[in-house]
């Protein structure tokens, strides 16, 4: 064959696979390598805060993603963006820009590309399911890019009395007023609730859960052995309350399966 196109694989080819094109083997890569090199650039990404990452397209050698750079695009990533949404606009960046590189490799009759710069690596790691697991003392911008950054798996997640919660969508919540969290303090002016803390409920949009900095409004949940659920719905339903805390203990997780989790 004249080229061999190698997309989502996971795997290191073999050198005599390597060896087999003419112009050898071509990968697209959704991060901007070196970059995030490995499983999980996309999730890795939107957790660790980036504002933009992109598609690279490489020759692949006999390391992981090492190769080569024929061609890149940058994307811009949005507030709102989570693994899934980023993934589909990467998708077709990625193969509009595969096409562009295939058809300059058939005008020129060949591959022109620039070795990567190694010292600047990262590395994207596969995901475990402890992965998960919601540090509530996190900044509330880092725990909001774990909760998109983590989607569809393993999602982010805590425990509420024992009981699995999904963590889907979330937003910052400020109180400059003091409405909601004067609570807090009444009977002690110095006291400060745990992370994980339930601080306060708002009407219509949700419950607000204390972080390393201030407070998160959580705005769509998925509770254990239950569907998907706004915010409000969860407090509706009466299944959380100002006062409950959410604990991300690892050992929570042992002996649940992934399906049941």
């Amino acid at each position: 064959p004249d080229v061999i196109v190698v997309a989502a694989y996971g795997k290191i080819l073999p050198p005599e696979i390597l060896k087999l094109p003419r112009y050898g083997c071509i990968n697209i890569h959704a991060s901007l390598l070196p970059k995030y090199r490995g499983a999980a650039p996309i999730q890795w990404a939107i957790i660790n805060g980036e504002r933009k990452t992109g598609v690279t397209i490489m020759l692949l050698d006999e390391g992981m993603d090492t190769g080569n750079i024929i061609a890149t695009e940058e994307v811009e990533i949005l507030d709102d963006d989570d693994t899934v949404s980023l993934s589909n606009m990467l998708s077709v960046v990625g193969a509009n820009l595969l096409l562009e590189v295939l058809a300059k490799i058939e005008a020129t009759g060949k591959v022109e590309s620039t070795p990567q710069d190694h010292s600047l690596a990262t590395y994207a790691p596969l995901l475990k399911k402890s992965d998960g697991l919601i540090d509530w003392n996190l900044t509330t911008e880092q725990i909001i890019c774990r909760i998109q950054g983590l989607q569809p798996w393993p999602t982010a997640f805590s425990f509420l009395s024992g009981k699995m919660w999904k963590f889907l969508r979330a937003e910052p919540f400020e109180d400059p007023d003091n409405l909601y969290f004067a609570w807090l303090t009444k009977q002690d002016p110095k006291y400060q609730p745990l992370p994980g803390f339930v601080t306060a409920t708002i009407r219509g949009r949700g419950f607000t859960v204390k972080t390393g900095d201030g407070h998160l409004l959580v705005t769509k949940v998925q509770p254990e052995a239950k569907a998907v659920m706004s915010g409000a719905d969860a407090v509706n339903g009466k299944l959380v309350k100002p006062g409950d805390l959410f604990i991300s203990d690892p050992n929570f997780l042992l002996g649940r399966s992934d399906e049941s989790a």
